[in-house]
Order: C-alpha cells, then structure tokens, then sequence
C-alpha cells in the first residue's frame, strides 16, 4: 500500500491526491499498483475516445477530476456492501466509470461490468487486460435481459451515465433484488423510485470538499415490500 507524498501531490492531478487521501482516512489507501493502472487506463481513453466516443470532447483533459475520482466517491460503500465473495454490478459502463476505477481500488472485491455496445465491450475489455485487473468481467447486452443466466445475485450496483435515465431506473427498481443496494448518482433517476424502496441521501467528506459530480443516494427495497 502506498500514502500520499508531497512529490506525488504535485505530480498527480490535485483531486487524484486528495482522493486518495481520503480513502487512507477511512482505512482503505490505494494499492500499490493503482496509480499506474489509472494512468494507463486514461491514456487507452484518450486514445479511443476519439473512435468510440468513450467521453464527451471537453472531458477529454478532466478524466482524473470529473470522472476517475468521482468513481472512486463509491469506494467506501461499495466495500462496506460487498463482501469479499460479492459482486458488485455496474450498468451500462460505456467508458468503465465508476466500474474500473473502483476495481482497482477495491482488488478484493468482484465486479461485473454490462454494455450492450460490441466497440465499448470491446474497450472495456481491452482496458481490463491492459490494466491487469483479474476481478472484472465484462457482460455484453442492455440491462436487464443480460442478468437473467447470471447465476447469482449482486450485493451492490451502479449505473453512472446513460441514455433514458428514467426507463433505466424502472428496470433497476424492477430487478433489484432484496438485500441488494442501487448507488444512485443521478437526481432525475430518484422521480422514478417508487414509495416502497428507502432512499438514503449520503452527506460525506466526498461531497463537502466538492469531490462528487453529482449527488449519491444509497436506494434499497423496504422490508415491509420484501
């Protein structure tokens, strides 16, 4: 495991450090391999983006603020939800965020990325070779129809930027399985979440110091509708 140092604090972009810094705060520092697996896995971004439109055009020089370190906001509750022999599923990864990011911070957990698209399946699965990562795999197809041979149930999931928030959410309130939680972080998802789910807002370090995109919502089914 590695700590934060001056030098890397001026070599790495200021939110990455102070990210990581947080996660030392809270008993989770970075393996030592994980700088070098973000820094590979943005170079294969900006190197394919521009064939596959992994990122918008302007987000191009602020993948380590805007998005790696806004994927790694969930690396808490994820490993608080997940235990070692879960999964955690994120939906419709496109680019890999927060999927990537968080399995690479998260090297003891197991991840399950879908994407109904064959260039960004592809990509995903480049990155994942490329990066060493052996706790991801990737599942082709649009949510839900690609769960159902699944086998198993996983504990925790996210669905970070995609087309039709609100058909989306529908078929996540649908397929969510009790005793499994949806990290919400988008506001206009939670008009689709019917009365019988518990929404908890998430009010942490991450979101005071400006480190969260958006917001996140921790979304489970109530006991009673179970």
């Amino acid at each position: 495991m590695i700590s934060v140092t001056e030098k890397m604090k001026s070599d790495l972009n200021d939110n990455l450090a102070q990210a990581t810094e947080l996660l030392a705060g809270v008993g989770q520092p970075v393996p030592s391999d994980f700088l070098g697996q973000v820094e590979h896995y943005v170079q294969l971004i900006r190197e394919w983006s521009p064939r596959i439109s992994l990122v918008s055009h302007g987000d191009g020089d602020k993948l380590y603020g805007a998005h790696i370190v806004d994927s790694l906001s969930l690396v808490p509750y994820v490993k608080a939800i997940t235990a070692s022999d879960g999964y955690h599923l994120d939906i419709g990864s496109g680019a890999g965020f927060p999927g990537l990011p968080l399995a690479m911070a998260l090297p003891d957990r197991q991840f399950i990325l879908s994407e109904r698209g064959e260039r960004k399946s592809f990509f995903l699965e480049l990155a994942i070779r490329g990066t060493g990562l052996g706790n991801v795999s990737v599942l082709r197809g649009a949510f839900p129809e690609c769960c159902r041979g699944l086998g198993f149930v996983p504990t925790s999931l996210s669905c970070r930027a995609i087309e039709r928030p609100e058909k989306v959410i529908k078929d996540i309130v649908a397929w969510l399985p009790a005793g499994s939680t949806f990290l919400c972080q988008s506001k206009a998802m939670l008009k689709g979440i019917p009365g019988m789910f518990h929404v908890e807002q998430i009010d942490d370090a991450w979101t005071r110091q400006g480190l969260r995109r958006g917001g996140l919502w921790l979304v489970r089914r109530s006991e009673e509708s179970q």
